[in-house]
């Protein structure tokens, strides 16, 4: 499931997921708890994903398992786990090309360019015809809402970030930068987590700068005012 965001802010990318995990009981989903880590450590920097929690997890456990290099490596375990995925559901091929083409991915990595280091934020999403990333550029920002959630949803959380958003150019000091934007993310999260059973309003960041630095916060709660990171 999960809601997912990124921003480019310029000398960093930040990256934020939700921390509900769901469970199933009978044939139905509920909520297990609050406490998942839905963005994990790929090498090149942070992943995570939103969509259908089969696919994920086949995914996160084989980017866990190699040693990640390069964002090429990342789009092939995407496309192998779409693989698998639809072979254990052989017999159900509508379902599972539907789930797909609601599953997501988002990630940051440092590349160069004009000889110069800079991060950046890669997306790849099943319900695009090709499996070219689409480059989040510096000044942008991107929401990815879980199943339930509506495409209406996940364009007017991304505008309200564009349309606040402030790069280091504009505030250069990373911890108010950060400080600035937890607010908005705060409300996004706790809207979602009354559409969303699947979303909780709780969440944790996760920041890659140009200069390779990797931090992700402890868990962050509608009332929190303090960051704290975890390297």
């Amino acid at each position: 499931m999960s809601l997912i965001a990124g921003m480019h802010l310029g000398d960093f990318a930040l990256i934020a997921a939700d921390k509900r995990e769901m469970a199933i009981l009978g044939n139905t989903l509920i909520p297990a708890h609050d406490d998942a880590n839905k963005i994990i450590n790929a090498g090149i920097g942070y992943i995570t994903g939103s969509g259908i929690v089969e696919l994920l997890d086949t995914a996160k456990q084989l980017i866990a398992s190699n040693e990640i290099t390069h964002t090429d490596q990342i789009v092939s375990i995407i496309n192998s786990s779409k693989q698998q995925f639809r072979s254990r559901h052989a017999n159900a091929v509508d379902w599972a090309d539907d789930q797909i083409q609601k599953t997501g991915w988002m990630f940051t990595y440092l590349t160069e360019e004009y000889e110069q280091q800079i991060v950046r934020i890669a997306m790849v999403h099943g319900a695009w015809k090709d499996d070219r990333l689409r480059i989040l550029l510096k000044g942008n920002a991107k929401v990815l809402v879980p199943i339930d959630g509506s495409a209406d949803e996940s364009e007017r959380f991304s505008k309200i970030l564009m349309d606040n958003l402030k790069t280091t150019d504009e505030v250069s000091d990373f911890s108010k930068n950060v400080s600035f934007h937890i607010p908005l993310l705060q409300e996004i999260f706790k809207y979602s987590s009354e559409q969303c059973e699947s979303v909780s309003e709780s969440f944790h960041i996760a920041v890659q700068m140009k200069n390779g630095d990797m931090l992700c916060s402890k868990e962050i709660l509608r009332t929190t005012s303090k960051i704290e990171f975890e390297r």
